[in-house]
């Protein structure tokens, strides 16, 4: 089985939840079949970085636009330290999210905050958020040129941005789509969240769809990290999506970053924290709900205090500076293990698709976790169980409330989620279940819809 992945949003060290998804599956996987990975056009990856990774996966092959060869391969970059996969927690030192570049937040004739219909626009009917360019030919070349090579029999595409792609991979190549976050959920999510229903929004979302459903077709296979957005897939392609084979995998979890925890050393939570830089919307959007709505009673009541860990506009923070609730920006962090220690994780998202990275990871570290119903979509957990989920303010602050009167019962809520976690998330079972899906996608074994 000779697999080529080619994806965007890719960087080393990872800083991203795309990033996460990728290397964390690739290590094992690639000791069960032979896979080769494009990097994106224009990479940021430096050459030591680079070099780093080539000796971390010496069994995968890495290809960068302009090289003749590989980077790294069986036996040529040989891992002779036995060094593995760093672990999410320290790679996330660069930031979380870089997904979208800074775009301004304030209106650049007027210097006021943008609208809701104003940001709409910005982040999806605008020329620069336009994700269905044309790739060069240099980089179309250098695909072709590797599944000739390394006679590839399966093409994973990552991304609309790499949707196009599609539509030059010869006939006897398989084709799958690993969709990260479907931005047609997005935009639905947004125009509901926001009350934005109007023709023009339709315009937006059917723009989107038209040309996501042109591409989309032409697949083999599709696979998600949530039943949500293979739903939304399988309803915009239609009579199309019959003929696809669907697929519902775990988000994969770095092994390391499985922490261990025990009844006897278990603390009181001391703080909140919430993961995630501002470039990314949907996070902006839901801290600065909680920040407006619920920190100054959370801080009045139980005298918690939100800690925002990742990248924010300086301005945003400034705006924020004196806020009665006593947010602290905290910005980038070596260790996101030490500094998410004895917190509450919180995920007040409501906008958005695709398996938040945050809440995975801090149940992998043991750290009890509050979240919307909406940004747990499919993460195996139950409430008042393994998690508390809580919709509005009322709930935020009952379950935090819940959470601090009864420390074993909040151990046992942790605990519950790491185990379920750790069942479903872990390296090795995600990367096995994702090579059965390849054999079966190969093997043109009809399972639309399975979900793992």
């Amino acid at each position: 089985m000779n697999i080529l992945i080619v994806s965007s949003y890719l960087n080393y060290p990872c800083n991203n939840g795309a990033s996460v998804a990728q290397f964390a599956t690739l290590e094992y996987l690639s000791k069960l079949c032979n896979v080769s990975l494009l990097l994106p056009e224009n990479h940021s990856i430096t050459r030591e970085n680079l070099h780093e990774l080539s000796k971390l996966l010496p069994y995968v092959k890495i290809y960068e636009l302009g090289d003749s060869n590989f980077l790294s391969s069986k036996g040529r970059l040989a891992n002779k330290g036995g060094k593995r996969f760093l672990s999410a927690a320290r790679l996330l030192k660069n930031g979380l999210s870089q997904l979208m570049n800074y775009l301004p937040v304030f209106s650049v004739k007027t210097g006021r905050a943008l609208s809701n219909r104003e940001r709409f626009t910005r982040d999806y009917a605008s020329s620069s958020s336009n994700p269905y360019l044309l790739l060069s030919q240099s980089f179309v070349d250098k695909l072709l040129e590797i599944i000739s090579i390394e006679r590839i029999n399966l093409v994973q595409i990552e991304f609309v941005e790499n949707l196009s792609l599609v539509t030059i991979i010869p006939d006897h190549v398989k084709k799958v789509y690993l969709s990260h976050e479907s931005r047609l959920a997005r935009i639905q999510s947004h125009i509901e969240e926001k009350q934005l229903q109007s023709i023009y929004a339709d315009y937006v979302y059917n723009f989107n769809h038209r040309i996501k459903k042109a591409f989309l077709s032409e697949f083999d296979a599709i696979s998600t990290f949530s039943d949500h957005d293979t739903f939304t897939l399988e309803v915009a392609l239609g009579e199309a999506s019959k003929r696809i084979q669907f697929s519902t995998m775990p988000f994969p979890v770095f092994d390391e970053d499985f922490k261990e925890i025990s009844v006897d050393t278990f603390q009181m939570p001391n703080k909140l924290i919430f993961v995630g830089g501002d470039s990314h919307y949907p996070n902006k959007e839901a801290a600065e709900w909680f920040i407006n709505e619920v920190s100054v009673e959370v801080r009045e009541q139980f005298g918690l205090m939100l800690h925002i860990i990742g990248k924010w506009d300086e301005k945003t923070v400034e705006r924020y500076k004196k806020h009665p609730g006593g947010v602290n920006f905290v910005g980038y962090v070596d260790n996101l293990y030490e500094a998410s220690k004895n917190s509450i994780s919180i995920s007040p998202i409501t906008i958005g698709a695709g398996l938040k990275t945050k809440i995975i990871t801090a149940m992998a570290q043991g750290l009890p976790v509050i979240a919307t119903e909406f940004s747990l979509a499919g993460i195996n957990v139950k409430h008042m169980e393994s998690v508390l989920v809580a919709n509005d303010k009322k709930a935020f602050l009952w379950s935090i409330d819940y959470l601090l009167k009864d420390i074993k019962r909040t151990f046992l809520i942790c605990k519950n989620a790491q185990d379920s976690i750790k069942s479903t998330c872990s390296q090795a079972i995600v990367s096995k279940l994702k090579y059965n899906f390849y054999k079966d996608v190969l093997a043109g074994v009809a399972k639309s819809g399975e979900s793992f």
